[in-house]
């Protein structure tokens, strides 16, 4: 628990404006943070103009409107309670793990940077995947969101970091891999082993248990792989059986 912190963004002497200083390090706080010690259970804001006293610094959140428009959007976050409850979890049941080696993810997922170079002040992140631009970013909050389907086997996430100058400070590449994933009827379902996409189309053996019916012999609402009804899953099942693959994505037997 972090009992009292707070984010100079003006100094009332020499009466100096360090919003961009305030703004880098408010999303530190309140979004690297968390995720770096996830066993943080609360960070307490020091919301004050000390004007001329103490260390003549203002934290008053609403003294800078950037500054206030960005805390509102950090804590915006489901990560964050709206309410102290026991065994409390965010609401989207999502969690922040650190970027290893190893690591995949399904549907979607957001990757935030934590970046630190010799200069104060961070002037752009830019962020490549398997040298392909993506985004671009002059200013906090820094991050980025990605879905599994744009993240091909083997990808490379690359992040560089420029300072105010524009000069290249400090660049990073991270291996990304991401699974797929199979919802039917609103679920998600398991598998003993992961499936695999052939063709764009259709599983491999590794998915002959996935079960497209909704029980009672009635095809459900989800259909994986792009089998947009019970029609087109039964044609591309029939002709695979035609052309001699054993391979099934069909009801197990």
């Amino acid at each position: 628990m972090i009992s009292e912190t707070a984010v100079s963004h003006y100094a009332n002497l020499p009466q100096e404006s360090f919003t961009d200083y305030g703004l880098l390090n408010l999303q530190r706080l309140y979004e690297v943070m968390p995720y770096k010690y996830p066993r943080l259970k609360s960070i307490t804001y020091f919301n004050v103009n000390l004007e001329m006293k103490e260390s003549k610094n203002d934290y008053l959140l609403r003294d800078n409107e950037a500054m206030l428009k960005l805390y509102s959007r950090l804590i915006a976050s489901p990560y964050y309670l709206t309410k102290v409850e026991q065994n409390a979890k965010p609401s989207d049941g999502r969690g922040f793990v650190p970027l290893a080696p190893g690591r995949s993810f399904t549907k979607h997922t957001k990757l935030i940077p934590f970046v630190k170079i010799p200069d104060v002040y961070i002037g752009k992140l830019e962020y490549t995947l398997n040298g392909k631009p993506l985004q671009t970013q002059t200013e906090p909050p820094f991050g980025i969101e990605l879905s599994a389907g744009d993240v091909p086997e083997g990808a490379v996430l690359q992040i560089t970091a420029y300072n105010k100058a524009g000069q290249k400070a400090a660049s990073k590449s991270f291996a990304l891999s991401s699974r797929i994933s199979v919802t039917v009827d609103g679920k998600d379902l398991s598998f003993e082993q992961p499936p695999v996409i052939r063709d764009g189309k259709h599983f491999n053996s590794a998915a002959r248990h996935l079960r497209i019916d909704g029980g009672g012999g009635s095809v459900g609402s989800g259909y994986a792989n792009g089998y947009g009804n019970q029609r087109e899953y039964q044609r591309v099942h029939s002709n695979r059986q035609q052309d001699g693959q054993t391979e099934r994505a069909g009801p197990s037997a």
